[in-house]
């Protein structure tokens, strides 16, 4: 999320320091979801998703399952826009 709940009398740094929180929150989620899988595979990308998740489901009192399980979640969600897009355009005569 990117939030530093901590109050602060200087607003500018606050507002920086969430910025680089979120950046290397971003640069993190990208790079686990490339180790889920190769995303140009749709199933596979799903398949391993899905193991992220029940793993992360199965650890939840773990240190970062819960946010292990969210980007598996992610990851999951964007495997099925994928492969019903696919399928779509496949039933549109696109290939």
């Amino acid at each position: 999320m990117g939030t530093i709940t901590q109050a602060t009398s200087q607003p500018r740094r606050r507002q920086d320091m969430m910025a680089r929180l979120r950046e290397s929150t971003q640069v993190l989620t990208s790079e686990l979801r490339e180790e889920l899988g190769d995303e140009d595979v749709e199933e596979r990308y799903l398949r391993t998703s899905w193991v992220a998740w029940v793993t992360a489901l199965s650890r939840g009192g773990e240190f970062g399952a819960q946010s292990f399980g969210w980007v598996a979640l992610g990851g999951i969600f964007d495997a099925i826009r994928r492969i019903e897009e696919r399928e779509q355009a496949i039933g549109m005569g696109y290939h």
